[in-house]
């Protein structure tokens, strides 16, 4: 049975998963070897020119509706939790997944986000949007500041390299 993974984003530039396409065939083997349950930036089913598939069978949508259908062997996730939609949505994913991958730095370590002082958070955002602008963001933080993370792959964005490495571990090279 192949395995169910997913790829999901929380606050973050989506640098980290574009990283992915840079591997082309290898991403498309991927794709033959394990089912892409979840991938926004993957979308529906994507034909290639030599009529590969990378298909996200059993997509979910998680932008608006964030509720979970099913279990995933592998869940990477990309971004810094910086709201209570990425709290809510990391806990449900961690729940679901028997390996949670930290997807970049942000990820990891909750990067650029996290050098602005939280008691200097309101301040620089409303510096920059203006006094009636209602930030979303309660502050930022890493994965595992509110979940077991079991594997990291740093870097901004993450190395291709180090992808590379990860599909081959998946794919059991």
């Amino acid at each position: 049975m192949k395995k169910k993974v997913a790829v999901f984003d929380l606050t973050d530039c989506e640098g980290c998963e574009l990283q992915f396409l840079v591997l082309k065939e290898k991403l498309l083997e991927l794709g033959q070897e394990v089912d892409i349950v979840n991938w926004r930036l993957l979308g529906e089913a994507q034909q290639t020119t030599d009529n590969r598939q990378l298909t996200t069978d059993n997509r979910q949508q998680t932008t608006d509706n964030r509720q979970l259908t099913t279990n995933y062997d592998i869940a990477l996730v990309e971004g810094t939790v910086m709201t209570d939609d990425d709290i809510n949505l990391l806990q449900e994913i961690r729940a679901k997944s028997k390996t949670l991958v930290a997807l970049g730095s942000c990820a990891v370590n909750g990067n650029i986000p996290t050098l602005i002082k939280r008691e200097d958070r309101a301040k620089v955002v409303e510096s920059i949007y203006g006094q009636n602008y209602k930030a979303r963001a309660i502050g930022a933080w890493p994965l595992s500041h509110f979940v077991k993370v079991d594997m990291d792959l740093p870097g901004c964005p993450v190395e291709v390299q180090k992808l590379e490495e990860f599909i081959r571990r998946v794919m059991g090279e």
